[in-house]
């Protein structure tokens, strides 16, 4: 994967780094590729979140109504 984007938010001290094995000229279509995302704390370098999309990973049927309630109460 390649650093397709990076930025620093000042006012609520926030470094984000965006991710993809896109190439740049194919940035706008992105169902097709894995994309990654990543905020760190700007004074310590902590790792605040982070987030990935992966259409190989997708499931074509959509989960139970319970199994995403119960992982919208898992989010970490």
């Amino acid at each position: 994967m390649n650093i397709i984007a990076n930025r620093s938010r000042e006012n609520d001290q926030l470094f984000l780094v965006e991710l993809s094995d896109r190439l740049e000229e194919e940035i706008g279509n992105s169902k097709e590729y894995t994309d990654a995302s990543l905020s760190f704390d700007k004074k310590t370098g902590e790792l605040l979140s982070f987030g990935i999309q992966a259409k190989a990973w997708a499931s074509e049927k959509l989960p139970s109504r319970q199994l995403a309630q119960d992982m919208k109460i898992m989010r970490f």
